[in-house]
């Protein structure tokens, strides 16, 4: 075909557009044996004359044709009607395929639970933290928001090492942080923690200690063992940021410096006078 990997077209011009267009199949058996050279995607395409037949069906998602699964072959009558109907099966077997995926999308942005972790995800995260900035906010209360990344090497390792891995690393901070509703996931490595009306002369001790401790820890899964190596940075609200998107922010750039200063270190947003 004359189209690229990413490549848009209209849904207005070629084949694939009647295609889209009609959600109805395509069968053409010779095309050299047309006046005219019959577009696949744009009108004013360069001729691709060596392609002389060409198979295409519609693929269906939220009632709506979104997609074309063509062959073409540079013989003549190449495809007949049980191709066809083989390749008709297959687009409803991909439309079944994108429905599911849609439907578990969309499940899982309305979800505010990680699921490898059962701790709370990004979303849940976002609500909270706005919560704490508004009741701190209104009774002039102070919290510290830390960003804890882990620093284990899992990018090579088979994908049920990693979430055993993961999870076993997330049992360690359990205790340290004694309720769950103020941890949150963000990413596959990176972990939030809200210290509700707390300033940071009074966490970090504890913090470092924390640090400390899963340093001296070893995960295992499958008989793989990894030594723990993590990172923290923390700000203070409102001192540090007076909105989330000043917080992360802040406390992203501290995570940055700890990670530059070497495993197991913790730094605090240094605020520019």
């Amino acid at each position: 075909l004359s189209a690229t990997v990413g490549e848009e077209f209209p849904d207005n011009e070629g084949i694939m557009g009647w295609v889209l267009r009609k959600n109805q199949p395509m069968l053409v058996d010779d095309f050299s044996q047309k006046e005219n050279y019959i577009p696949r995607f744009f009108l004013d395409e360069p001729p691709a004359r060596e392609m002389k037949s060409l198979l295409a069906v519609p693929i269906a998602n939220e009632g709506q044709t979104q997609l074309v699964l063509s062959l073409e072959s540079r013989k003549a009558a190449r495809f007949s009607e049980q191709h066809k109907k083989i390749l008709e099966t297959i687009a409803y077997q991909i439309a079944a395929f994108l429905e599911k995926a849609t439907i578990v999308e969309q499940l899982e942005s309305q979800n505010v639970i990680d699921t490898e972790t059962r701790l709370g995800n990004e979303k849940a995260f976002m609500a909270d933290i706005q919560k704490e900035i508004d009741r701190s906010r209104e009774f002039d209360k102070h919290f510290v928001l830390e960003l804890r990344k882990l620093q284990l090497n899992t990018s090579e390792l088979d994908a049920s090492i990693r979430k055993q891995l993961i999870t076993e690393f997330v049992s360690f901070m359990l205790p340290f942080v004694k309720h769950t509703g103020y941890i949150f996931r963000l990413s596959s490595r990176t972990f939030a923690i809200i210290w509700p009306e707390k300033i940071l002369k009074e966490v970090l001790p504890e913090i470092r200690q924390n640090v400390n401790e899963i340093a001296q820890k070893r995960t295992w899964a499958n008989g793989f063992v990894e030594e723990v190596c993590i990172n923290c940075g923390v700000v203070q609200y409102p001192e540090m940021g007076e909105d989330i998107s000043q917080l992360i922010e802040n406390a992203q750039n501290a995570l940055r410096k700890a990670e530059a200063r070497g495993v197991n270190t913790v730094e605090i947003y240094q605020v520019l006078e």
